[in-house]
Parts: C-alpha cells; structure tokens; sequence
C-alpha cells in the first residue's frame, strides 16, 4: 500500500499499475469500493482520478476518528504485552 502511494504521489503510472497489482492478490477487493475505484482507474490508465482517489484515501485514513483510536488501542495494547514479558510473564496471543 504504501508503494503503491509512493508511486502515485511520483506520477508512476507504471509502478503504481504493479503496486496495485501486487496489494490486490493478498487483499481482496470490493470493485466498488475506493480500493476497487482506485484499481479501476489504474486498470484505465487514469492516473488523475487515481490521484484523486488515492490523496481521498490517505485523507481519511489519517483522520478518521475510528483509525485514531484504534491506533491509540493498539499501541496501548502492544505497550502492556511488552511490560509483561519484561517482568518475566508468559504471554500467549492470538492474532
């Protein structure tokens, strides 16, 4: 995913078409959501609306509420684990 920003943001229409290639074979895609719209518009040689879409998704990404917190969880999560193996605890996790 962030290959695939990286080439956009550098006009890599080429690249970008790869990256996407690459992100969509582990990830499955809904063609109409803003990923698939992003596919589309690479898949079309589109590399303005793939812009677009891509500097719309990075927008939210970072400021969406939800993504914050779940963050913030995360690391609050990661944070407590680690403190627990420090002091010699066993800690087993399923992810």
């Amino acid at each position: 995913m962030k290959d695939l920003f990286s080439k956009l943001n550098a006009g890599d229409l080429a690249g970008a078409q790869k990256a996407y290639a690459a992100f969509a074979v582990n990830n499955n895609i809904k063609s109409d959501s803003p990923m698939g719209q992003l596919g589309d518009a690479l898949k079309n040689g589109n590399l303005a609306a793939a812009e677009k879409i891509a500097q719309s998704l990075q927008k939210n990404r970072a400021t969406s509420p939800v993504s914050a917190q779940a963050n913030a969880n995360n690391q609050q999560v990661a944070s407590t684990l680690s403190m627990l193996r420090g002091q010699g605890g066993q800690v087993d996790t399923l992810v």
